[in-house]
């Protein structure tokens, strides 16, 4: 916590300008090399002095003066801006999945059995609950259900607005093709239940958002003049606008409660400002016992 305190302000005021217009309320960032791996929101815009009994709930992060959205490149950027989805089938407003896993629903990434995670299907449900109450079109798959067949399957099928993954991701620095998000695996073995970021730039996913509620989906290969090469970039190839993706291990407890916030305020404002929706939702955690800056700052999003 000292080191956060020092580091949080003495990176704020290296890297932001002396001074931002007061009319300014949203900022993009393209962040180079090892900027890309850290969140904005939480640098502290002025100093603060470390005491037994800090309060996290009052200190001066980035993200009381200023929305935040993220970039790899000004011309990802610009592309994403002019990017018009090309739907193709049935429209939708959401498809969730959530493997969940645990002994009944084993899976392997580089031959380590992957941990359960039980508030994924918790959070999956709350989702859902909201698409009802405002009669959105929505499919959810949980358990053995959620495997990488019918997720295809389904997108082959569907045009979603917003598509949300609630699983485990796994960064591969050295080759990022081989980073992947984990799914069950599907009765028929017909695909091995681990969808590489290779895969996925086959894929055709033209959603407005995609939200990768995963550990490390913003992380990969770090490539000067281009920012991170990853499961992110893959989505975004693959035709996706927007994405909410994590930028450490998250907890899953803190997770559900962050994504239920955002659909929260993503629905009950019908704007569908997703920047807008996040932003609040952080502020949501930080008024709440999730007010240490790595329960609510990992999330970033990608667009807009």
């Amino acid at each position: 916590i000292k080191k956060y305190l020092l580091l949080g302000n003495k990176v704020y005021k290296k890297v932001m300008p002396d001074s931002i217009p007061s009319f300014i309320k949203k900022i993009i960032i393209i962040p180079d090399d090892i900027l890309s791996t850290i969140s904005f929101e939480s640098l502290l815009t002025d100093s603060v002095k470390y005491s037994r009994d800090l309060n996290f709930e009052k200190l001066p992060y980035l993200i009381n003066r200023y929305t935040v959205i993220y970039n790899y490149s000004a011309t990802l950027l610009h592309q994403i801006k002019n990017k018009s989805l090309n739907y193709t089938g049935q429209q939708k407003f959401l498809f969730a999945l959530a493997p969940v896993f645990g002994p009944n629903n084993p899976q392997e990434y580089n031959n380590n059995s992957v941990s359960t995670l039980p508030g994924t299907k918790e959070e999956i449900q709350k989702i859902a609950e909201l698409c009802s109450q405002y009669n959105l079109d929505f499919d959810t798959l949980t358990n053995k259900k959620a495997n990488e067949y019918l997720f295809k399957k389904y997108i082959n099928k569907y045009n979603y607005k917003i598509l949300h993954i609630a699983t485990h991701g796994f960064v591969n620095f050295e080759n990022p093709n081989l980073s992947a998000l984990t799914f069950s695996k599907d009765p028929g073995n017909i695909e091995d239940g681990l969808l590489y970021s290779g895969e996925i730039y086959s894929l055709k996913i033209p959603s407005e958002l995609v939200v990768l509620s995963a550990c490390e989906t913003a992380r990969g290969k770090i490539s000067k003049g281009e920012g991170v090469i990853g499961l992110s970039r893959a989505f975004i190839y693959a035709g996706t606008k927007n994405l909410i993706i994590s930028l450490w291990k998250v907890s899953d407890i803190a997770t559900t409660q962050e994504m239920e916030y955002f659909y929260k305020n993503l629905l009950k404002n019908q704007n569908f400002n997703y920047s807008q929706a996040l932003h609040n939702a952080k502020l949501n955690m930080i008024n709440s016992h999730f007010a240490h800056p790595f329960f609510w700052s990992s999330f970033i999003l990608i667009g807009e």
